[in-house]
């Protein structure tokens, strides 16, 4: 990055580091240090690289003071006729002689061209023609904010350029021309820097490859077939694989994958009885077919997923087979037909046995020599199991292990010293089918709703908390469990507080689901209407059942059943007390009496 700063009849350059959301940057990008100019002559600037011919791609861009980051031009080794969008070729000039190295002079200086200027360079990919700059265009929000210490802020950013995975955050205090990285999000992993971390949070979703699968959900009878379709426009991912996951499996098994084409072996071999894979892979847009005939109820009730990848001459899955419960996978999301003997031999794990006792610990380590895979995934294939789980994975030095396997597995390890590739390729899936296979003689039946008011014994204030009222929402006796559930307050959607189970849970022949809502006490008030829409996918369309209530009176709580109750036996309670103190206190009067008068008629005597 360079800065322009204003000197008498000079402009003064600075040399400062770029990040970019799909580029590369740092200490293997080098621009001019400093430069000095006189006002009206031309200003050169030269930036080069030691990524390797593939990074054959540089951009150079332009942020002026109290303005957004702007594209320059994009140049390339392998074309003369550089893109530079917006801006014009008689204020910009630039060269690309070689992969590693390029120029962007700005003709006859001027007071507005003081700023940063940046450069970047990224690997060769198909993105698409040279006349297509709006495919670069990057949009934040807000562009300026005004904020009192102790509040939070929000900054959004997006853009919809599918071959740049990556969303990088960075940090210019007033004053510097350094940027520190804040932080980044990779597809929808995020990760924040050391010194970041307490106060600063990233989030969000890299934009990808966009797969469709329709439809969305799918109820089929026994015996007959079902059809499921999958679609994306993304022209370089010729693989399509497709998943099956069973109710209540972590688990996902792949089903088939085609290159190009599908064939009679595409489904792997414990498919190929009822599973059919079909589609072309071969045209701008690609479309595949999953066909299941004779549908069986344990067999194919399943969420169903498809995915697209890239293909390279490189084996994209490699598994080290060993004698052991644990397996080790390297991968860049795709998949591979056979496998390369000469590849495996690059992958060694051990130990090949592990022999230890309860309570015991076990470590197994792997090291490998595939320069274009970054990330060491480990699975479980328990004992008689086919299916494997996967634990966790170490992306370069990040870590993660999986929910179902934190606390008992730790993975941990250093990519960037044997991995030297920037850019993996990832599968993109779409967002599944779910398939239930009716069983015979069930019909489908569909839920009832309750709204349950808060319980009168629900806790008052927590500590640091305000106090709070739960509302309860029960759908039941529904079959099958293609159900969602969406709270309302007033007819407007919320979110917050709401807290759904994961599943609908099988009672007896039907299922249930139960969702709970936590308000504020104060907002839990009589002109309030909160609503439970439970909808309900019966096979041809969804239908949607749905209770509400309201909020108690201000100043005191809505009568209820239990309420009502409790007050009646109370009164009663107190009238029977108040009836026996009278009763009493009548008794003790009258032996009063009594003394009184026995005692006047001994005196008379």
């Amino acid at each position: 990055m360079d800065t322009i700063t204003n000197k008498p009849g000079l402009l003064r350059w600075f040399l400062c580091l770029l990040w970019t959301a799909g580029l590369t940057g740092g200490s293997d990008v080098v621009q001019t240090s400093k430069l000095w100019e006189v006002e009206g002559v031309d200003a050169t600037m030269n930036c080069t690289h030691t990524k390797g011919p593939l990074f054959f791609n540089m951009y150079w861009y332009r942020q002026l003071p109290g303005e957004t980051m702007k594209q320059i031009v994009y140049t390339s080794s392998a074309s003369a006729d550089h893109d530079f969008g917006n801006f014009s070729k008689d204020k910009f000039s630039a060269t690309k002689p070689d992969a590693a190295s390029g120029t962007l002079t700005v003709k006859k200086l001027q007071q507005g061209d003081k700023g940063w200027y940046f450069c970047a360079v990224s690997e060769h990919s198909d993105a698409g023609a040279l006349d297509e700059p709006s495919k670069n265009s990057v949009a934040q929000s807000p562009g300026a904010l005004i904020k009192h210490p102790g509040e939070e802020v929000r900054i959004d950013c997006n853009h919809s350029n599918t071959d740049f995975d990556m969303i990088q955050w960075y940090k210019q205090s007033a004053g510097e021309s350094d940027m520190l990285l804040v932080g980044y999000v990779r597809f929808n992993f995020p990760v924040l820097e050391a010194p970041f971390k307490d106060s600063y949070n990233v989030s969000g979703l890299s934009v990808g490859v966009q797969v469709q699968q329709h439809p969305a959900a799918l109820l089929g009878v026994a015996g007959d077939e079902a059809v499921l379709h999958c679609s994306h426009g993304q022209a370089d991912h010729r693989v399509m694989l497709w998943y099956q996951q069973r109710p209540g499996d972590n688990a996902v098994k792949l089903i088939g994958h085609g290159y190009t084409v599908f064939r009679n072996d595409s489904a792997e071999e414990p498919f190929r009885k009822t599973f059919k894979l079909t589609g072309d892979l071969s045209d701008k847009t690609k479309s595949g077919v999953l066909s299941i005939a004779k549908l069986d109820v344990r067999e194919h009730t399943a969420t169903y997923f498809c995915a697209a990848t890239l293909r390279d001459s490189s084996w994209f899955l490699t598994f080290n087979m060993v004698p052991s419960h644990f397996i080790v996978s390297i991968i860049t999301a795709s998949w591979i037909e056979g496998v390369d003997l000469s590849t495996v031999k690059k992958v060694s794990q051990n130990p090949a046995d592990v022999l230890l006792g309860p309570n015991s610990e076990a470590t197994l380590s792997l090291r490998h020599e595939i320069p274009s895979y970054d990330t060491v995934l480990w699975y479980q294939r328990p004992a008689g199991g086919s299916a494997l789980k996967l634990i966790g994975y170490v992306y370069y030095r990040s870590p993660t292990v999986e929910v179902d396997f934190k606390g008992r597995f730790n993975v941990s390890g250093n990519g960037e010293i044997f991995l030297h590739c920037d850019n993996a390729n990832e599968a993109y899936f779409g967002p599944g089918t779910k398939l239930t296979v009716l069983e015979p003689g069930r019909a489908v039946t569909k839920p009832t709703v309750r709204v349950l008011r808060p319980s009168p014994k629900e806790c008052g204030k927590f500590k640091g908390r305000e106090k709070s009222k739960t509302i309860v929402c029960v759908a039941s006796g529904f079959y099958p469990d293609h159900v969602g559930v969406q709270w309302t307050v007033n007819g407007l959607n919320i979110s917050d507080g709401v807290a759904t189970d994961d599943a609908a849970r099988q009672d007896g022949k039907n299922y249930h689901i139960t969702s709970r809502l936590r308000v504020s006490a104060k907002d839990f008030t009589e002109d309030r209407k909160f609503t439970c829409t439970v909808s309900f996918f019966n096979g041809k369309h969804t239908e949607y059942v749905s209770d509400f209530i309201h909020g108690e009176p201000a100043g005191g709580s809505a009568m209820t059943r239990d309420k009502y109750l409790m007050v009646t036996q109370t009164a009663r309670f107190s009238y029977g007390y108040l009836i026996a103190k009278s009763g009493v206190f009548g008794v003790l009067v009258a032996l009063l009496v009594w003394k009184l008068q026995r005692s006047a008629g001994k005196q008379n005597d």
